[in-house]
């Protein structure tokens, strides 16, 4: 597929999805708790409703391709080319009137992502990446995204969105660790986080407790600006769980040396 294309539909796809989810931000909602005795993990109609637009579209554009969605489940094959979408990664802020929610959608290959975006409407900001380049659109243009240069712990900001995801224990102690040996730990970034990394503003994301929606359309947008993603233990991010981005191969390896033993 030709990248112009892909990113053309992207951008589509962030348009359709605003409509939705922009005149119902910051206003009254009616929440459903999907949790089944765990953390709250709220849903809204608004997630319905723009999943299933970006599914409708997709559907429309590329009829032979797989869908995965966070809140529909899986459409067709997903062996060769598909689609994954998480219409409001970050309800929780959503309802909270926090501008850091974001729809996602990535293009997969066989399961690997290989084209992604993160749309943050009410900001005006749109990050796109693949094929070895990660933009941000925004209202004014556009520019190409490179990630940081740092590669001490020492010197490095790190974001989560909350240290309620780490799992008590081995896994919490392990984050914890890692926050006391970085300049600057901040929580509350669901999605935007990453772009901030491609954008050269942070140098960690840590998380935990992921679905693969939640992290698969990141990981074009910051392998192409440069940085580096992986799971805790070092291997391929193949369906979601414990994961930890970097801006530097060497930021990378010094975070796992405190996070592999909770791998």
């Amino acid at each position: 597929m030709e990248g112009y294309e892909v990113k053309q539909f992207l951008l589509h796809l962030a348009e359709c999805a605003s409509k939705i989810t922009l005149p119902a931000f910051r206003t009254s909602l009616e929440v459903t708790d999907k949790a089944e005795g765990s953390l709250f993990d709220p849903v809204t109609d608004i997630d319905l409703r723009t999943e299933k637009a970006i599914i409708n579209e997709i559907k429309v554009r590329f009829p032979e391709h797989g869908i995965s969605g966070e809140e529909y489940g899986t459409v067709g094959s997903q062996d060769s080319w598909s689609w994954i979408i998480d219409p409001i990664d970050g309800t929780r802020s959503f309802i909270s009137g926090m501008p850091t929610w974001g729809t996602l959608v990535g293009l997969l290959f066989e399961g690997k992502p290989v084209y992604g975006m993160m749309s943050q409407p009410y900001v005006g900001d749109c990050f796109i990446g693949g094929a070895g380049i990660s933009e941000l659109y925004y209202p004014e243009g556009s520019k190409v995204l490179k990630a940081g240069h740092t590669t001490y712990l020492s010197d490095s900001i790190l974001f989560s969105t909350t240290p309620d995801m780490f799992q008590a224990g081995r896994e919490s102690d392990c984050f914890s660790k890692l926050a006391k040996n970085v300049k600057m730990t901040r929580f509350g970034a669901d999605c935007y986080g990453y772009c901030l990394l491609a954008s050269g503003f942070v140098d960690l994301v840590v998380e935990s407790n992921l679905k693969y929606c939640d992290i698969a359309p990141l990981v074009p947008i910051i392998e192409a600006s440069g940085g580096v993603i992986s799971h805790w233990d070092g291997g391929l991010v193949k369906a979601g769980g414990q994961i930890v981005a970097a801006s530097t191969q060497q930021l990378l390896d010094q975070a796992l040396e405190l996070l592999a033993t909770a791998s």
